[in-house]
Order: structure tokens, then sequence, then C-alpha cells
């Protein structure tokens, strides 16, 4: 490590963006950032604790990432969207729809189980299911779920996009029995889910109508 020198991180860096993923592939400049966060701590506990008389990663040059201009799809074009996901999967709608109002993450989402979900709270409350076995597969987050008539507020203070009652369930429908649990939750009521539906993700609510 002593003999370690800023232009030998910037070497390494450069080496990382051009073939450091999986089968020689250009690594993410957010991913080669993280490397040198780790090597940058590790480095300034070694002069911290005089391992080292300087840190080479003190004036090392990793890439900066650009930032991204993101163009958010209108409520028409999310319509559009889950229309077109129905015929590739049923369960697709309820995820584009959900994404749309709330800008969850797609994995949280997916984690996403209706027991996690607080109808009656204000902002609502949506937190994603734990991993089992041990692995936390996802980590536990809060997201403003639309509220009533989807007059929900985000964690900004701006408003929440519009979204329908309920959650959708096959072809991007939504079904009675989900509809009248829902609706009985806004009410103050108890939702009358079984133990396994609440385990249940979003798009598999049976309808026992």
């Amino acid at each position: 490590m002593r003999r370690l020198r800023t232009a030998d991180l910037d070497q390494w860096y450069s080496k990382l963006r051009r073939s450091g993923a999986a089968g020689g592939k250009p690594l993410a400049p957010n991913t080669v950032m993280r490397a040198h966060a780790v090597l940058r701590r590790a480095l300034a506990q070694g002069v911290k604790c005089g391992w080292l008389t300087v840190s080479a990663a003190a004036n090392a040059s990793p890439p900066r990432s650009k930032k991204q201009h993101l163009e958010l799809p209108d409520p028409a074009d999310v319509a559009r969207l889950s229309e077109a996901a129905a015929n590739v999967n049923p369960s697709l709608p309820t995820y584009f729809r959900l994404a749309a109002a709330t800008g969850a993450r797609g994995g949280d989402l997916c984690a996403l189980r209706w027991k996690r979900i607080g109808f009656r709270q204000a902002p609502r409350d949506a937190r994603p299911e734990h991993g089992r076995g041990g692995r936390q597969a996802h980590r536990e987050r809060h997201e403003d779920a639309p509220g009533p008539q989807g007059h929900g507020r985000r964690r900004d203070g701006s408003r929440a996009r519009r979204a329908p009652r309920g959650v959708p369930s096959a072809g991007g429908e939504v079904s009675e029995r989900a509809r009248s649990e829902v609706m009985q939750a806004e009410s103050g009521k108890p939702a009358n889910f079984t133990p396994d539906e609440q385990s249940m993700t979003l798009a598999r609510v049976p309808d026992r109508s």
C-alpha cells in the first residue's frame, strides 16, 4: 500500500471504465465512484492510524457521472403502456400504474405486499417486504402512495399524480372484491384480507365473488 501512487489509481479507474464489468464490458461511472469511495476511506484510515504517510486516493481522479435529464411519461403514455403490457403479462399494468403514481423503484414494487399498505394513513405508507433466508432482498423504505381520488401529496409537497381507485388485477381491470376491500379500508374499516392474501403481491388478490 505504501508503494501505491495516485497515477496507479487513475490507471485502474480508466481500466474499470473500459472493461471492468462482466464479459469485459464497460463499468458505469457510478460503480467506479463507489469503488473509489471505499478505497479512499480505507487509505484515509491507514493515514489516521499511522500506517501510511499519505493517501494515494486523496488526489485521484475517478470518472464523474453525467447528470441525466429524465423525461417523465404523461398519463396518456402510462395508459398506453399499461394496455400494451397487459398483453405480455396481466400483472404488469399494476406495477406500471403504481410506479407512475408513486415514483417507487421497480424492485420495491415487486416486493410490496398488501399488508404493507397503510390505506388509512395520510400520507399513505407503503413498505416493501423483507427478503427471506437471512438475506434482505429489499431495504425497507417508505413511499407516498396516492390518496383517495389520487389527491395525496409527495414528500416534497407536490401533488401526486392522479391514480385510479383500487389496484388493477389481471388485464389492468380492478376486481370487484379488490375494489370493495380498498373502499372499505379508505372508509376506516378494516379490510377483510386473509393472512395469506396479505402476503400476496398487489397483482395477486383473488376475487372470491
